[in-house]
């Protein structure tokens, strides 16, 4: 990472770091970076992290006039272009809606109310699509937003409204129209409560067919649903599905509840295979964490420098989830002669303590970019796996804390560096700040005792 105050700062705000506001300024350069932030959506993943928008309205609060951010963000969320990016249209709702709530500024109510009654109306008028079903996934966020902000009144017009689209779509089955709602109920219990909500929709039923409507979907999703059971897949079922090209994901995950005596028959006829594309289709058994190749790993290194692309890339997946010295050297031979992500993740699960300055110095060397392209989030979530056996160095868990872009990711590593006793009061601190809910709130825990 550059020594420059502003690089820091740019890599800490793209990664919803705390440790953004250490190296924050406010001259024009960084309030014109804080203005991209807040104006879209910066997280790695938005629908496992949540909205990077608490984090960039707490950075906005740091500038004399904060609504040099909130009036582009308001314009912004106004436009109709905007309802055809489901997740800047999350963002924006949530960082509108902190200055209501958090600060006190009302008028962003109405900008929120009136978005809400925009996509209302696309709902109810457009005919069911891919681009529709957006649509209605950005509404039920913006209902989200309504109920949790304004009294049972209001709420009983927004369960209304999504009961006359209920009735709208008569003819679609309970089960597929809770499907696009499962979250918004889910929200509504957890805001007034169950009893509560369960008391006040069956009375206000009895006067309105769409809370009655909206009731009825709403109920249906306390229905238990049935497992399936499965058999346990056998080895003669997956060669027979190799040997016809025809394994699927779903084949290999089940792999899990084989026997032992299937997962060996299966990696014997890996090894005695010499059509190439079957016996990558046979070795793709072994590309999951759940079951690892059992047997003697020469051969699939072996794969693993072959002119057939599927069997190569098939070889050098199936490493990533072996442990031995044999791998380990093999890792940090290809590493020196060129360097690849793969390799880096399979030396990483192979880790010896002699190899921390080799990692670090690929480590320092690798993009991180919100696109992934470079790879880094498998290899800081290999850094994290290992670490869980305490096979990890304390440099290089510094390191991931410092650079990942995934707030999930920094989570497990807090919760690691806590369990080690290595945060400091500094890294406490930061944390309070970080753009993911959770780590704030251990952080401010940790605070609060030490205080």
């Amino acid at each position: 990472m550059s020594d420059n105050k502003y690089d820091k700062f740019k890599h800490y705000m793209l990664a919803g770091h705390g440790r953004a506001f250490k190296y924050l300024e406010t001259g024009e350069k960084f309030r014109e970076l804080v203005l991209y932030g807040c104006l879209n959506d910066l997280a790695f993943d938005i629908q496992s992290e949540g909205s990077r928008a608490c984090f960039m309205y707490n950075l906005a609060l740091q500038f004399d006039d904060y609504t040099y951010f909130l009036n582009p963000a308001i314009e912004k969320f106004s436009d109709p272009e905007v309802n055809d990016d489901l997740f800047n249209i999350w963002h924006l709702c949530d960082f509108i809606d902190y200055f209501a709530v958090d600060s006190g500024d009302l008028s962003t109510k109405s900008v929120i109310d009136k978005k809400y009654e925009e996509l209302y109306s696309l709902i109810m008028t457009m005919r069911y699509s891919a681009k529709a079903n957006e649509i209605i996934q950005s509404f039920e966020y913006l209902a989200i937003t309504v109920i949790q902000h304004n009294d049972f009144k209001q709420a009983l017009k927004v369960f209304g409204d999504i009961g006359a689209y209920f009735l709208r779509r008569r003819n679609t089955p309970d089960d597929d129209l809770k499907w696009h709602f499962d979250w918004f109920c889910e929200s509504a219990r957890e805001e007034y409560g169950e009893e509560f909500l369960k008391e006040k929709l069956e009375l206000h039923s009895r006067n309105s067919k769409e809370i009655r409507r909206f009731n009825r979907v709403m109920n249906s999703m306390d229905k238990e649903f049935e497992r399936t059971e499965y058999p346990k897949p056998t080895a003669g079922e997956f060669i027979e599905k190799a040997m016809n090209s025809a394994v699927t994901r779903r084949d290999i995950l089940m792999l899990r509840k084989a026997e032992e005596s299937d997962i060996i028959r299966i990696a014997n006829a890996f090894l005695s295979e010499s059509d190439p594309n079957i016996k990558a289709d046979l070795l793709s058994a072994f590309t999951s964490r759940y079951s690892p190749f059992p047997l003697d790993t020469t051969t699939i290194i072996e794969c693993a420098k072959s002119q057939n692309k599927k069997l190569r890339s098939t070889a050098v997946y199936a490493i990533k989830f072996v442990k031995n010295n044999y791998v380990h050297d093999f890792a940090v031979k290809k590493l020196k002669e060129n360097f690849s992500v793969d390799m880096l993740e399979i030396l990483i699960h192979n880790y010896h303590e002699a190899d921390n300055d080799l990692i670090l110095g690929f480590l320092e060397k690798l993009p991180f970019d919100l696109e992934n392209e470079s790879g880094w989030h498998g290899v800081i979530s290999e850094i994290l796996n290992t670490a869980e056996n305490n096979e990890i160095s304390k440099e290089l868990l510094i390191f991931a804390y410092e650079n990942t872009l995934c707030s999930c990711c920094r989570e497990y590593i807090f919760d690691e560096l806590k369990k080690r006793n290595l945060l400091t009061a500094e890294m406490i601190m930061e944390c309070v700040w970080d753009c993911n809910e959770n780590i704030r709130k251990k952080a401010k825990n940790l605070s609060e005792k030490k205080q």
